[in-house]
């Protein structure tokens, strides 16, 4: 799993109006890094997978998804956004922190349910959500995931 997120996959600071608009520029990424062979085809897998249920978390994150015959190999994006998105959460707050799970539709091991596993306990963890929400910096957010895939 080493090279399933990398600094170039990290977005600090960024500003979106809707979740939609956050998919969108997951999917133009992960076709710009060479993750994605059409991005239209991966925005349109994780709303498609958002419509089956929210990926809403608590505390303002979310861990939008999908397993997708676009995604050419299993990455993990995360974005921080400069303002709240509208979601459907469990604590029912905007979002502001997303980790994005990519995954091709074919793969060994049921890759995205170990790193939403991965993913899902850690973000019990106050000091990680803290450490990651307060960061200006992709490699310490680079640091900090890297040490949950080792786990």
């Amino acid at each position: 799993m080493s090279n399933i997120i990398s600094e170039k996959l990290i977005f600090i600071n960024e500003n979106f109006d809707t979740k939609e608009g956050l998919f969108e520029f997951i999917a133009k990424k992960a076709e710009e890094e060479n993750r994605s062979k059409a991005w239209k085809e991966t925005y349109e897998g994780l709303v498609e997978r958002e419509s089956t249920m929210s990926t809403g978390f608590v505390d303002g994150i979310a861990i939008p998804h999908t397993k997708h015959e676009s995604v050419i190999e299993p990455t993990l994006m995360v974005i921080k956004s400069a303002n709240g998105i509208p979601w459907e959460t469990m604590d029912e707050k905007d979002v502001i922190l997303a980790f994005s799970i990519l995954v091709p539709a074919e793969n060994e091991d049921n890759i995205h349910l170990k790193l939403l596993s991965k993913l899902s306990r850690k973000l019990m963890d106050d000091q990680f959500k803290e450490t990651i929400i307060n960061s200006t910096s992709e490699v310490e957010i680079l640091s900090e995931i890297n040490k949950v895939m080792e786990e």
